[in-house]
């Protein structure tokens, strides 16, 4: 069996103690509601707006890896043309060597082949003053030859002309 208790009245002309306490916690209560309330607003206004960086966080992110792959891809291409054109400068690099040498061995011959010309033609010199020495006595006896040649060949022109 239940039985109730009867509440003990407070008489008119007194108040309850406890009324204080309860408009404080009321006031206490609704100071913190208050409190909440801003607290949930400003947080879902800061939730909004974290949500709109990350958006923008990510799209800034899409938009970097586009731009990485666009510059990895210029990195690539400019590494590949630097190589061909590295290939390039040694492979002419290596031609111009060996025409170098050809031209190297050119001169080298050339040289050696005026040098023996130089020698046949001091030789031809020594040769010519030799001969130069040797002929003078001869060329004033040819001298004579020649003169006597030339009176011979008047007189037998003359004689032509008298018999004509």
């Amino acid at each position: 069996m239940i039985t109730f208790r009867s509440k003990r009245k407070q008489p008119a002309d007194q108040e309850c103690q406890c009324s204080e306490d309860i408009k404080l916690i009321r006031s206490e209560l609704t100071r913190i509601t208050t409190l909440l309330e801003t607290y949930v607003a400003t947080n879902s206004q800061m939730m909004v707006q974290m949500n709109d960086c990350i958006g923008t966080i990510k799209t800034e992110i899409s938009n970097l890896k586009v731009s990485h792959d666009e510059i990895k891809n210029l990195f690539d291409n400019n590494i590949s043309k630097i190589s061909s054109e590295i290939q390039d400068i040694k492979s002419s690099t290596s031609r111009i060597s060996l025409e170098y040498n050809d031209v190297k061995s050119q001169l080298i011959q050339l040289e050696t082949k005026l040098n023996i010309d130089k020698k046949k033609i001091e030789l031809l010199e020594t040769d010519m003053q030799e001969l130069k020495v040797s002929l003078i006595p001869m060329t004033q006896n040819n001298d004579i030859y020649t003169n006597e040649k030339l009176i011979r060949e008047v007189q037998e022109r003359k004689k032509r002309e008298n018999v004509r």
